[in-house]
């Protein structure tokens, strides 16, 4: 938890969504606030991952989740495994029960729609800070109420909860791109992306790369 009273130091934000004006207007405006110091603006998962200085970590992460390279998703999963401590908030906008239920299994702290106002932008930023989450929205509770359904006959959107890999690969698949250059792109064997493509199709009860698409996007795993 840290102390936004004026004597002591600014709590530390790093900021990482791929639309630069929105990155850069959202950095000036935090900025603008005695409270706040952005130390590092990112275009993408893998910028921000990069630039991190361990030795001076933010206090809070707000990560975009469709970024190029390396998207939220995977970008909350790092931060989660390398560092626990830091506070992460997703900026999207999604509003789906199931990329909630991904984020607060990722250890997301709230999530911020694109079209806040910026006063609740700036309340959300500071009961985050001072509390550890923001739950001015009832994402949290959507997201709680999804996880307690999976695997019960409740549970109407046949939630699974994703790795950032297989997030990237429902982008790449929305694409013309063939599952080889899939491969290629993400780095990994033909096999893993036959792996992800055939564990979707079991999980989600779809057949065909149209309508496994269709349903990430129905149901804001991708946008």
């Amino acid at each position: 938890m840290t102390d936004l009273s004026p004597q002591r130091k600014p709590a530390k934000i790093a900021l990482a969504d791929d639309q630069t004006l929105m990155r850069d207007t959202l950095g000036k405006y935090l900025d603008s606030f005695d409270q706040y110091n952005v130390i590092l603006l990112a275009g993408n998962g893998r910028e921000l991952i990069d630039n991190i200085d361990p030795h001076n970590l933010p206090d809070l992460v707000i990560l975009d989740l469709n970024m190029p390279i390396l998207n939220g998703y995977e970008a909350a999963q790092w931060l989660r495994d390398n560092h626990p401590s830091v506070y992460v908030l997703a900026l999207t906008v999604i509003d789906s029960d199931f990329a909630f239920a991904m984020l607060h299994k990722l250890g997301v702290r709230g999530v911020l729609q694109k079209d806040l106002n910026p006063e609740e932008f700036r309340k959300a930023i500071d009961q985050t800070i001072s509390t550890g989450d923001y739950h001015s929205s009832h994402a949290a509770r959507r997201a709680v109420r999804l996880l307690n359904n999976i695997g019960s006959k409740q549970s109407t959107t046949g939630a699974i909860i994703l790795s950032g890999k297989m997030i990237r690969f429902l982008e790449l698949a929305r694409t013309e791109m063939t599952y080889k250059e899939i491969a290629l792109e993400m780095k990994v064997s033909h096999r893993t992306v036959d792996y992800y493509r055939d564990e979707l199709f079991k999980k989600w009860q779809v057949r065909g790369r149209t309508a496994l698409v269709e349903y990430a996007i129905k149901n804001g795993v991708i946008i």
